[in-house]
């Protein structure tokens, strides 16, 4: 059910890709493990601009079919995860961090109408949420790269994105988490219980997709800067665990009996017989051994998902709303819960295969800044506010009464 070519074969099937000065290159073995996917290396805007350049190529149509994301670091080892979890809050931080913002300062959010952009709008101001700036600009990633610690080598990652609009049903329901205080094990159901949405629409959006691409969003562009930067979000949404997988597993084959979140009731049995007699217990991948007992981490993943649809192509399950059927209800019903202190990462397949890296040499950074700021791209422009054009102004007037 794979893509016969990810994003980033077809990038090296491109003849500009072919064309490019072997300098510009870095072999994955030298790249940090969380980024062990196509990465250049630049020491000056031209260097940067071949490679942008090569990325927007529309020879191939199969690799250039949405729109380029760009994220600038300043430190190439920063992983891509979201602020809420880097602080690593404990669950009902969203809600308290959040809620305080819309009650102290509630008409900084006058005119917003959705959670996504409610969000951004924090995001943007500083507040740790679940998003994580992306621009479509390369120029302004590279600002971001190169602004600070130039004692350690940046990173623009870049990727193939489907933008989705700020108002869709699928973000909504993510960014709307922040209303529950406690989320912890609830179930699928009754989080998606406000919405349109069934389960399995939700988890087919977010986990189905052939490339399981990553969920970006565009937000509501309210002021001059957010214009400037060309914002787009990441959106990371809570993990799923597979609360009846992981009864079926530990009960039928492993025959362990005091388990949390076993009822005991009827329906819960019929349930987990059925799971049983379906799929088995190989959906999940071992991951290592406890007292000869396989561990598996029962986490909702594209290979996951695939792996339990594929147990069930042959079976009428699943109606052409999106709805499950009787029998739908018996494999998948009150099945998956949502984990109130993890969100579902940028995974090994998803950076090998989608995403690729600019890594920008340490000793270039303040040159390069110097390159952007000769076409526009300076700290005025990136913080059009009203205090960096005032210090943009004194510091060219500095500069211009040094040189006399």
């Amino acid at each position: 059910m794979e893509l016969e070519k990810f994003n980033n074969d077809c990038i090296r099937e491109l003849s500009l890709f072919k064309q490019l000065p072997r300098k510009l290159f870095i072999d994955v073995a030298n790249t940090v493990e969380e980024y062990r996917h196509l990465t250049f290396r630049v020491k000056s805007l031209v260097d940067y601009m071949l490679i942008i350049r090569m990325l927007n190529s529309k020879e191939n149509f199969d690799y250039y079919n949405d729109n380029l994301v760009y994220r600038g670091m300043a430190d190439y080892r920063w992983k891509l995860e979201s602020s809420l979890e880097r602080y690593q809050y404990d669950e009902d931080s969203e809600h308290q961090l959040v809620n305080e913002f819309l009650t102290v300062r509630p008409e900084a959010f006058d005119g917003l109408t959705s959670n996504f952009d409610i969000l951004a709008k924090m995001q943007h101001y500083g507040l740790p949420t679940r998003l994580l700036d992306f621009s479509l600009n390369p120029l302004v990633a590279l600002y971001f790269a190169c602004e600070n610690m130039d004692n350690v080598d940046g990173r623009v990652i870049c990727g193939n994105a489907e933008l989705i609009h700020n108002k869709s049903e699928i973000v909504e329901a993510i960014c709307s988490i922040y209303k529950y205080q406690y989320i912890d094990d609830m179930t699928l159901e009754d989080y998606l219980k406000k919405t349109h949405i069934s389960p399995y629409e939700y988890m087919s959006t977010i986990y189905g997709p052939k490339d399981n691409r990553l969920l970006f969003a565009k937000p509501k562009y309210w002021n001059q800067r957010i214009i400037n930067q060309s914002a787009v979000f990441l959106v990371f949404p809570n993990s799923l665990n597979d609360k009846l997988g992981t009864i079926v597993a530990l009960k039928d084959y492993f025959r362990i009996d005091d388990i949390i979140g076993f009822d005991g009731s009827e329906k819960m049995q019929q349930q987990i017989k059925a799971i049983a007699e379906q799929e088995g217990c190989d959906i999940y991948p071992i991951e290592g051994y406890s007292k000869h007992i396989p561990e598996r981490k029962y986490v909702v993943t594209h290979d996951a998902f695939l792996n339990i649809e594929s147990k069930y192509q042959m079976e009428n399950i699943i109606t052409d709303h999106f709805d499950y059927t009787e029998l739908g209800r018996l494999y998948f019903g009150q099945r998956f819960t949502v984990d109130g202190t993890s969100f579902d990462s940028v995974d090994e397949g998803m950076m090998k295969n989608l995403l690729c890296s600019i890594i920008v040499d340490k000793k270039f950074k303040r040159t390069i800044l110097d390159e952007l700021a000769s076409i526009g791209i300076d700290q005025a422009f990136i913080y059009p506010e009203l205090e960096y054009t005032a210090r943009k102004i004194a510091k060219t007037l500095a500069e211009r009464n040094a040189r006399y």
